[in-house]
C-alpha cells in the first residue's frame, strides 16, 4: 500500500483486495484507429448507456482524475454505462448497474477510476485531511458492495496514486478500455459544455463532434 494513501479509518478487506488488483492496461485511440463519431461522451455529474449495436459503440468520460469514473460493461450484451461523480454510494452503483443487465446471471465487468490523495495547500480542498477521509469511507462502502454482488468481476480499481489517466473510454465491441491524453481542467474554463467539446475533439481527432449525453442515466440517442 503507498504511503499516499490515507489511512484515518479502518481498511476494510474489501478494499484492500481490491487496491492489490493490476493497474488496467489501457489502450490508445491511435492504436485502435478510433473513429470519433463513435463516440459518446459522458461529462461530470452525468452518466451514460450505450452498447456495441447502436452507432455509438464507444463510451467515454475525462477531467475525472478529482472525481471518480465507474465503467460497468456487460460482455454478453455489449453493454457498456459510465458514471462520473465527485461522490458515489451504493444506490448509485445499483442504479447504474441495472442498465447493463437484468438478471444476476449475467457476468459484468466493472472499472473504477479517479479518487487522488488531496494534499495542503490545494486551493480545491480547503481541508485535505477531512476530504482524504471522507474518500476512503465512500471506496471502503463501494469495495464491500462491489464484492457482495453476484456475478461481478472488478476489473479495474485505479485510484489514489495507482497510474490511471485523465480520460478513458470503454469500446462495447470488444471491452476495451483507451485513454486519453491529459487534459485542463474543466473548472477552469467557461462555458462548460464549449470546454467539454474542445476537450473530448482534441481526445481523439481535432476538429470532430463530440456526442452527449443527457444528465441522469440514458441510452444514446
Amino acid at each position: 500500500m503507498s504511503q499516499d494513501q490515507p489511512h484515518k479509518l479502518q481498511l476494510s478487506g474489501a478494499f484492500q483486495r481490491a487496491m492489490q488488483i493490476p493497474g488496467a492496461d489501457y489502450a490508445t485511440p491511435q492504436s485502435l484507429n478510433v473513429d470519433p463519431e463513435e463516440t459518446m461522451l459522458v461529462g461530470m455529474c452525468e452518466t451514460g448507456v450505450t452498447s456495441a449495436h447502436t452507432s455509438k459503440p464507444i463510451l467515454g468520460t475525462d477531467c475525472f482524475d478529482p472525481c471518480l469514473a465507474l465503467i460497468i460493461y456487460n460482455p454478453r450484451t455489449k453493454t457498456a454505462a459510465i458514471g462520473h461523480e465527485g461522490g458515489m454510494n451504493e444506490e448509485y452503483f445499483s442504479r447504474l448497474l441495472s442498465n447493463v443487465r437484468s438478471c444476476d446471471d449475467d457476468i459484468v465487468h466493472l472499472h473504477l477510476m479517479g479518487a487522488p490523495v488531496c494534499v495542503p495547500d490545494n486551493p480545491w480542498t480547503p481541508d485535505p485531511e477531512q476530504s482524504n477521509t471522507e474518500s476512503q469511507a465512500m471506496l471502503n462502502k463501494l469495495a464491500v458492495a462491489f464484492e457482495a454482488t453476484p456475478s461481478l468481476i472488478v476489473k479495474t480499481f485505479d485510484v489514489y496514486d495507482k497510474p490511471k489517466p485523465s480520460a478513458v473510454a470503454i469500446d462495447t465491441r470488444d471491452g476495451k478500455l483507451i485513454r486519453g491524453s491529459d487534459l485542463r481542467l474543466a473548472s477552469q474554463l467557461d462555458p462548460l459544455p464549449e470546454c467539454l467539446f474542445d476537450r473530448w475533439d482534441r481526445f481523439f481527432a481535432p476538429g470532430d463532434d463530440c456526442h452527449w449525453t443527457a444528465p441522469g442515466v440514458s441510452g444514446p440517442s
